[in-house]
């Protein structure tokens, strides 16, 4: 009998731990948004971050636009440069950043379940031009008897990281194959180039009406190709200085330069120029723009040493191209 109290109590308690255990199994709670199994399950993660210029003091650029693909998810900075993107879900996006006057950024970001990816960027400027000008100047002269030819070009940038980013300024001629550095000129954002005679990819008539472009670079590597202007016209006709001439002697000032009257068919304007010649050395000494086109004398009253000289006379256009005179010399004495 004592055989089966023992066997009695042994399935007891194997039946109160099977009951035990199945409690322990039961199913529990599943209010984590982390659990996938949990009906408040959400895949998503976060992604904030700034945008800021590319140099010190990295100040925030407000309004500029990011974008996640796939998406669409499109943020926009605020006044501190500042953007986030809550609950995006978990994954791998490209991410694009833009803004009005900065070249755009891309990058691949991937955003984590439950975690808030940080992503800084910085923008480059987008160098600019503001201003530029192709002028046609004619120098006639009496040798060679061809004109010499200048294509003046000024250009004038811009860029929001400050001019001193800008490395290299240009002027292109796709169809001639033809490049040509800029050098700065006068202040911060000028540059010019003085392209003359045989360095020029064709004659300046020719260059007329062909496409030419100017390209603007910064230390940045953004680079920027816009239109030239057009080479609106050059000035085939030559103005005839008469007076003095042939190193005429003249004592003075004051004394008289006398030219050709001139008639065109389009506005313009005159430019007297003097010259000082001294051992084959030539020193601009005066000069008088923006005379009328009604004029053909002009009284000299400018103080000048005793010497030779010359002095041209050019008719320049609203465009700013220019003739010039053959050279008239005459000899100051005292």
């Amino acid at each position: 009998m004592g055989w089966m109290r023992r066997g009695l109590a042994v399935l007891l308690l194997g039946a109160g731990l099977a009951g035990a255990t199945a409690g322990c199994l039961q199913e529990a709670p599943r209010g984590n948004p982390l659990d996938p199994l949990s009906p408040d399950f959400e895949d998503v993660g976060g992604l904030e971050g700034r945008v800021t210029t590319v140099y010190p003091p990295f100040g925030g650029l407000a309004g500029a636009e990011v974008r996640l693909t796939p998406g669409p998810f499109l943020a926009v900075t605020a006044s501190d440069g500042r953007y986030a993107f809550p609950g995006v879900p978990s994954g791998a996006y490209q991410m694009r950043v833009t803004r009005d006057g900065y070249a755009p950024v891309d990058t691949a970001v991937t955003v984590l379940l439950g975690s808030v990816v940080q992503m800084d960027l910085a923008l480059p400027g987008r160098p600019a031009v503001t201003t530029a000008a192709l002028r046609a100047v004619q120098i006639h002269r009496w040798f060679p008897q061809e004109p010499l030819q200048i294509l003046d070009v000024t250009v004038a940038v811009a860029d929001p990281d400050g001019v001193q980013d800008v490395e290299r300024v240009w002027l292109e001629v796709p169809a001639l194959g033809y490049a040509d550095t800029l050098a700065g000129a006068g202040g911060p954002g000028q540059f010019a180039g003085t392209i003359v005679g045989a360095e020029l990819p064709a004659s300046l008539q020719a260059l007329q009406g062909q496409a030419m472009h100017l390209g603007v670079r910064d230390r940045s590597g953004v680079v920027v190709v816009v239109d030239a202007p057009p080479l609106v016209r050059v000035i085939d006709f030559v103005p005839v200085a008469v007076s003095p001439q042939g190193l005429e002697p003249v004592s003075g000032p004051p004394f008289e330069l006398a030219w050709e009257p001139v008639v065109l068919p389009y506005s313009f304007t005159f430019r007297l120029d003097v010259v000082r010649v001294e051992a084959d050395i030539q020193t601009p000494v005066v000069s008088i723009p923006d005379l009328s086109a009604e004029l053909n004398t002009y009284t000299l009253t400018t103080a000048l040493d005793p010497g030779d000289y010359f002095w041209t006379v050019s008719v320049v256009d609203a465009f700013g191209n220019r003739s010039r005179s053959r050279e008239a010399g005459f000899q100051v004495v005292e």
